[in-house]
Formats: C-alpha cells, structure tokens, sequence
C-alpha cells in the first residue's frame, strides 16, 4: 500500500531522489574514520572475548568493564572471527550507517508530509552532529559504535509508536537498549510519557500507585539495591572523574552548550504553541522530558554526587532533542514567515542562530522572541511597508552567513594543510552547503516531467550507492601498513599478557590492534574511570607516572597541556622511574634509542624496546 501510495505521489518521489543525492553527499562528506575514538573500546572488548586471559592486565578490563552491558561486543567477536578486525569495524560501521538514515527518514516522514519531511532530513543531516560541550559525542558516528545502533533502533521505535505500532515500538526500543542503554534511556523515558498521556486521569493514578509500590518493594526486599541506587562518590573517586570526565558535568559545560540548548527549547517551544495535534503533543513531550532528564543530571552528578545518576549520563538526552528540533524546523519555519511579519522576524533570527557555534545561537533564538513579541505589541505604530522593515528579516540573516563563510575559508586551510583532511570534505560538510545542495535537486526536480523525475531518481540512487560502495578509511586513522615485519619481531620478544607503554603510531591503536598486548594507560583507556574507582584512581596515578616522564599524550587532565609528542628526550633514568611499576612489563618507543633493543626497516632504526625486567634486576641493558 505505502509503495503503491510512492509511486503515485510526484512529491514524494522528487523528495526521494533529492534525500539520496543528499545522503551521498553525507557519505562523502563524513568519510569512514577506522578504529577511532571509542570504536577502539568496543574492538578491546571484542578481542578480549576471542583470546580470553589475554587483555586481563589492560587497565580498560582489568577491574571490570562496561562491556557486559551491551550485545555490540559480542557481534564485533563474531564478526572479527569470521572477516578480521578492519573488515569487521568497517561492516559494522557502513551498516549501522544506513541503517541510522533510514530509521531517521522513517521517524521523520512519520511526523512530516513530503516535501518538508525531506527538508528536515537535509536539516539533521547538514547541521552539526557534537551535542555535548567538549563535542566528544556525536549522533551518527562514523565508527564502529553501539551509539549508531541504538539511536537508529530509537528512531524506529518512535516511528513505530507514532504509526500506531505501540507493542512494536516498545520491543525496538527494549532491542535498543541491548546495544546502548544510556542511549535508549531519552527513547524510553519519551514513549513511557506519550503512552502515559493516553490514559486517563484515574488509570494514570493507579499506575502510579502501583509504580510506587513495586519500587518500595524492591528497595526493602533487595538491600544492595538501595546501596547501588544512593551511594555517593568518595572525594579521591569524585576529583578523579571531574579531571578526566568533566563532560559529564552539565554545569561546567561552555557557553556555546547552553546556547545551542536554548535554540533547542526555544524551538520545540513554539513547534509546541504553534502547531496542533501530533506534531504540538510531540514536541511538547521532547521538550519536557529533556529539560526533566538535564535537570536530574545535574543534581545526580554536581549537587549529590551520585554514582548511578552520573553513570547514566541523563545529558545525552540532547542528542535526541538536537535531532527532532532540526525535523521540526522545517514545518515551523514556513509557518512563522507566512503568519506575520513579527513571526518573519523570530524564524530570521532562528536561521541566523543555526549559523552560530557560540553562546550567540542562544541569544539570537531568544533575542528573536523577544523582538517578535515587541513588535506584535508595536504593530499599529510599524510601517513594514517601509524599505528598511521589508529587507530587515534579511538583514538578519546576512551578516551571520558573510562571517561563517569567512570562517569555512578558515577551516578549509586549517584541515587542509594541518589536519590532513580534503577541503572537498570540509566544504561539503558544511550546513550550509549541503542544505543548498538538497534544496537545489529538489527545486530542479520540481521543473522536471514524470519522465526525467524518474530518470534523476534513477541516477540519485546510483550516486548514493556509489558513495556507499566507496566508502573507505580516511588515511591515517586505521590499518598497518609497512608495520608487520615489525610487528611480527615484537611478538616474538613481548610474551602474550605483557602489559606494554608506547607512543608509536597513536599509542593504545599499535598495542591493541598491532601486538595483541594490554596496554599500560592511555587517555583513552580513562573513559572506564566513570564506572569503576579503581581504574579511575589507578589510572591517574599511571598517566602522571608517564607525564613525570616526558610522554606525549598522558596529561592526567582532560585538554591539560602535554609534552610535544616528537619529543625524544624520554631519559633512561624516566624509563627506569616507570618500570618500577610492577604493573608495567614493556616500553616501546620511536627511533633508535640507547640502551634499548632496536627494529630496523630499510637499515633504518624504527622502533625501541626496553623490558622492565632489565631495569629491576639492575642491569638496564638491552635484551
């Protein structure tokens, strides 16, 4: 029925082929990033499963995990099993990609009629996906995550509901989170309102009631849950997080944070006063829920201090909120430029404050209510006839968009000179580009016959399995290339179980996935240090035992400053201070070093080992 009802709508088959041409343009522009950021975590966990004993001393496992907590791991060791570790990462990604913008153009055209369904696809997909202040987290990764699955199973869920598939929607949702439960928590805590309201006022009651009994209940017939429900961080544990997980810590966020926050509320605020049915109860459900789950977060964290509240992380709420905010715009916009002139004023100050990556993106939304408001009062005294108030909601708009293509210049020499990454891609990801690009296709399809709409359709979805197709890893973030003779002679000097330092070819990435040894510490490795005291407080120690030393990237504070990373004066006198440790078996470094076991490639010295075994019988010499 639904492809019959395509097939006859002119609409939604332009609609179609603009998103696909869109999509590729996304593809290309957010290329494959390998085994990067916390991908890295999950293939540890996945590696540990298929050599059991072998991992135990990395400090990511050694005093328990998250793992436990998700499926993803488990299908990550299948996988790797069968097709090898870059091959696995890479399915994992490509797939959880696709199905991630299916599931959001399923959400999305549940709420939103063609065409505006597919500008508020173009909306989610061109605008910024960081939703945190430090933008460590992003929806739509492009590694290998359980985030990528569980927020495409929580799209589908509330598509679900929103068709009418209430049962359908609750078991997606519970499938969501098998794979991230932090993630699913703004999913579920939405569907339980939405289902909630459809009760009335005495069945709500009960339920209640009976919610309030099954709790005490539980509480006084399981002892250890009331301890795990209200235990408290010890100040050491507490100061530990706060210097290496200050993302968790929704008061000590940036201004350009509270900024895009207030944008958010301010737009689902007036989808909520302006629209009617559905699309007002939604919106009002997305606002509440994220403004109650934000307010719970920072008490549970900064205020209480407690364990459980700051584990769940209830802030990632946002990633949700930021994407139904962006589908929305696209009906509330042509609402508020059609109904006044005051409400053509708020919807230029909402399009201005989309430019923003600063604190001003809060003050334009709000600023544009303000305005809209001052001039529905003045209306009788404004002439907007007048040249100046015809131009004024342009005037708006425009010196934001001069001063952020002034900055995209700036970006595309910085990444293109410094950070290695195609301008090409810079350029394309852009919210403003890529949203031109939609509008674009669509407008060129809306002059096109039934005949050449076809044939674009056609040529669209060639284009974005192309990009599918050609998706591949960014130079530098994955593979081994040139490093496996190397690799081969370390394994044979480094015995299985060895826990290993090194800063060669990104540090945790050369140890993990290059030897298959524990590694020692890493900033990386720290991000288990939310979830358990001890390797919070054992990795602090680790990281300033290798900052005392001179390492790169081991500053025990997160954006703290660090040693230059081509520094090569590491001493023999550091190397021994570290090996003390008798958690720390191996240090590997870059180049020729003295008193240490060299690698050559080509008559060149590439790498360093020194064991620790050395240093503690007193002989430092090289094996």
């Amino acid at each position: 029925m639904a492809w019959r009802q395509w097939k006859e709508d002119r609409n939604a088959q332009r609609a179609t082929a603009a998103l696909m041409l869109v999509a590729a343009c996304w593809f290309a522009a957010w290329p494959y990033m390998g085994l990067w950021h916390d991908s890295r975590l999950y293939a540890l966990e996945a590696l540990a499963r298929l050599t059991p004993g072998n991992f135990d001393r990395d400090i990511f496992l050694a005093y328990g995990s998250q793992g436990k907590f998700t499926l993803f791991p488990g299908i990550f060791a299948a996988l790797i099993e069968r097709f090898g570790l870059e091959d696995a990462a890479f399915a994992l990604t490509l797939a959880g990609k696709v199905l991630w913008i299916g599931s959001l153009a399923f959400l999305t055209r549940q709420l939103l009629p063609w065409p505006q369904a597919l500008f508020g696809l173009l909306l989610v997909l061109a605008y910024p996906p960081f939703y945190d202040s430090y933008k460590v987290f992003s929806y739509g990764e492009s590694f290998a995550t359980p985030r990528l699955y569980a927020e495409a199973l929580a799209f589908l869920a509330l598509g679900a509901w929103l068709r009418g598939r209430h049962a359908v929607a609750w078991l997606v949702l519970l499938l969501a989170g098998l794979f991230h439960p932090l993630m699913a928590i703004p999913g579920a805590a939405l569907l339980a309102w939405m289902t909630a309201a459809g009760f009335r006022r005495q069945q709500i009651a009960w339920l209640a009631l009976g919610s309030s009994v099954a709790v005490v209940s539980a509480l006084l017939a399981f002892p250890d849950l009331q301890v795990r429900l209200f235990s408290v961080y010890d100040p050491a544990w507490f100061d530990a997080i706060a210097l290496r997980n200050p993302y968790v810590f929704v008061d000590r966020w940036g201004g350009a944070a509270f900024g895009r926050m207030a944008w958010i509320a301010v737009v689902l605020a007036l989808v909520a006063r302006e629209e009617t049915g559905m699309l007002r109860r939604f919106a009002f459900a997305v606002l509440l829920i994220t403004a109650s789950l934000l307010v719970v977060s920072w008490l549970g964290t900064s205020v209480w201090r407690n364990i459980l509240l700051t584990q769940l992380q209830l802030w990632r709420a946002l990633w949700l909120a930021q994407v139904v905010a962006l589908v929305l715009l696209a009906v509330l916009l042509p609402r508020l430029w059609k109904s006044s002139y005051a409400d053509r004023i708020l919807a230029s100050c909402l399009v201005a404050a989309m430019l923003q990556d600063t604190w001003t993106m809060g003050l334009l939304a709000l600023g544009g209510v303000v305005l809209s408001e001052a001039l529905k009062r003045a209306s009788a005294s404004v002439d907007t006839r007048a040249f100046f108030w015809r131009i004024l909601p342009y005037l708006i708009v425009m010196p934001w968009l001069l001063m952020h293509f002034l900055d995209m210049r700036y970006w595309l020499l910085i990444n293109d000179f410094y950070l290695d990454k195609a301008g090409w891609r810079v350029f394309l990801a852009d919210r403003v580009v890529m949203f031109a690009t939609g509008l674009a296709a669509y407008w060129v399809l809306a002059q096109a016959g039934a005949g050449t709409v076809r044939a674009l359709l056609g040529t669209a979805g060639a284009a974005l399995l192309v990009a599918v197709i050609a998706w591949s890893p960014s130079s530098g973030r994955s593979g081994s290339a040139g490093w496996n003779d190397v690799y081969a002679q370390l394994k044979q000097d480094i015995p299985p179980g060895s826990v290993v330092a090194s800063t060669v070819q990104g540090g945790v990435r050369f140890i993990w996935f290059g030897l298959e040894r524990p590694s020692y510490v890493s900033q990386v490795q720290m991000a288990g240090g939310l979830f358990n005291r001890d390797t919070a407080l054992e990795g602090i120690r680790r990281l300033q035992s290798l900052e005392k030393a001179g390492f790169p990237f081991s500053s025990p504070e997160w954006g703290g400053k660090n040693p230059d990373p081509g520094n090569r004066k590491v001493s023999l006198q550091s190397i021994a201070a570290l090996c003390t440790d008798s958690g720390l078996d191996y240090v590997i470094m870059d180049g020729g070093r003295e008193g240490a076991k060299q690698y050559f490639q080509n008559g060149r010295p590439m790498l360093s080992l020194f064991a620790c075994r050395d240093f503690r019988d007193g002989r430092g010499a090289p094996l």
